[in-house]
C-alpha cells in the first residue's frame, strides 16, 4: 500500500486529490486528510511540516516537492514523465512547492466541496 495524505481543510489540496483520484491506475494508492482518524492513529507527524504526504510501499515519506514527483511516478498514468522533476535540485523545487503552499488560501479560495465519487471512497483511509 502507498499513502498519500493531504491537507483535506484545504480547497486546493481537496481539488488536486480529486485530479489525482480521477486519474489514478495504481489499484495500491490510499488517500486521507492529515486530519483523519487513520493519520492520527497511524503516525505522528512534526506538526512544523506543511506539506502533501507521500508514504511509498517501503514506508519511507516524501514531502513538499518530492512528494508530489513520487506521487506522479506511482499512477501508471502518462503524468509518469513528471519524474523528470527530479533533476531540478531539491531546494529550488521545496522553495517553490511552500512558495504555492503559503499562498494556497488565497489562490484557491472559492468553496469546494464535492461529493466523493466511489472511486474517491474507495481508496480514502478512514
Amino acid at each position: 500500500m502507498i499513502i498519500l495524505i493531504y491537507d483535506s481543510d484545504c480547497n486546493m489540496c481537496s481539488s488536486f486529490i480529486q485530479f489525482i483520484v480521477k486519474r489514478n491506475k495504481n489499484k495500491n494508492l490510499r488517500i486521507t486528510g492529515l486530519q483523519s482518524n487513520w493519520t492520527k492513529k497511524n503516525l505522528q507527524l512534526d506538526t512544523n511540516i506543511d506539506s502533501i504526504i507521500f508514504i511509498d510501499s517501503q514506508n519511507k515519506k516524501f514531502y513538499y516537492s518530492s512528494a508530489i514527483i513520487k506521487l506522479f511516478s506511482e499512477l501508471q498514468t502518462a503524468y509518469r514523465f513528471l519524474s523528470l522533476l527530479l533533476v531540478i535540485p531539491k531546494p529550488i523545487r521545496d522553495y517553490i512547492y511552500k512558495y504555492i503552499a503559503r499562498r494556497r488560501k488565497k489562490i484557491s479560495n472559492k468553496f469546494n466541496c464535492p461529493i466523493p465519487s466511489k472511486k474517491f471512497l474507495s481508496m480514502y483511509l478512514k
